[in-house]
């Protein structure tokens, strides 16, 4: 009897040895490249292609510690590409149009897939995100999104403008006017672009 217990037991002991040895997965090869431009975690064989833009304060940094998509994404076969483009709630025509060109770069340089492209981002990145997803679809880019996300966007500006102003007058929280009055700025200078053009 003693010695079905200890067959038993090793029996047991050298299977879960094995499914803890099968249950290590190796992680996909991938190549990490940083630039003051843009981080980039690029998958060894690409399926497709995944383009961050930070939120406000934030850089690409940022946008990989607080979102944790990277592993996920190279092992499904996507690169990830977080740009140090913030700081933009709106984007002019002008600037669409440089953005785009440093996307098409980017992804000639890197050799980075052309299909299966997501565009993302957080806060006023998604703000980011939508403008430029739309620009390239609108001018037939070689970049084409196949979709897009945004977390936690402000895309009513009108509505953030607003808010901004009622926070102001009301004086509630004097340490925090400054910061207020940034996004008020920057709306107010976007409102001023776009009446100087209408006239």
């Amino acid at each position: 009897m003693q010695r079905y217990i200890i067959i038993l037991a090793l029996i047991v002991i050298s299977c879960k040895g094995k499914t803890e040895k099968n249950n290590q997965t190796d992680k996909p090869a991938s190549e990490i490249i940083k630039t003051s431009e843009f981080q980039l975690i690029k998958a060894e064989n690409q399926s497709g292609l995944l383009i961050l833009f930070p939120c406000y304060p934030c850089d690409a940094e940022n946008t990989f510690s607080e979102f944790k998509i990277a592993d996920i994404s190279v092992s499904k076969g996507f690169s990830v590409l977080a740009m140090n483009f913030n700081q933009k709630l709106y984007l002019n025509e002008n600037e669409k149009q440089d953005l785009a060109e440093r996307l098409i770069k980017i992804v000639q340089e890197q050799n980075l897939a052309k299909k299966n492209i997501y565009v993302g981002g957080f806060s006023s990145g998604g703000n980011v995100s939508l403008l430029i997803s739309d620009y390239l679809i609108k001018n037939k880019s070689q970049i084409q999104p196949k979709g897009v996300f945004i977390v936690d966007s402000p895309i009513d500006l009108l509505g953030l403008y607003r808010t901004a102003e009622k926070n102001l007058n009301l004086n509630f929280f004097r340490s925090f006017n400054s910061r207020i009055k940034v996004p008020q700025g920057i709306v107010r200078q976007r409102i001023w672009e776009t009446s100087k053009r209408n006239c």
